[in-house]
């Protein structure tokens, strides 16, 4: 069964990583009514901004679902005293940081 994330590599180009992802299960972003083919590709530029927050430049390329590439830009910034990732189930509306603290529930 293949990742419903999708299959990614990605490489250094000086200060920046770039990432592509094919492979993604076909269906929805969780961001508005579109679904995803399984044509889909993005491509992203993650750069560290400063010592706090990261800039991600995405591009969705998807023939079958969009008339045009589509770009956005998140922003990432860390949270106080966290020192790991924590993976975020965009499935429910749950924000693990409410005012620069993380609250997560032991396993």
């Amino acid at each position: 069964m293949a990742d419903p994330i999708g299959d990614s590599i990605g490489h250094w180009e000086g200060d920046t990583l770039v990432i592509d992802t094919v492979a993604r299960t076909e269906g929805s972003l969780g961001m508005g009514p579109n679904n995803l083919s399984a044509q889909a590709h993005f491509s992203e530029r993650v750069r560290r901004l400063d010592r706090n927050n990261l800039e991600d430049q995405m591009t969705i390329d998807d023939p079958v679902a969009f008339t045009h590439p589509w770009k956005l830009t998140l922003h990432y910034t860390q949270a106080v005293d966290l020192d790991r990732m924590l993976p975020n189930d965009c499935a429910n509306d749950r924000n693990l940081v409410v005012n620069g603290k993380i609250s997560v529930a032991p396993p």
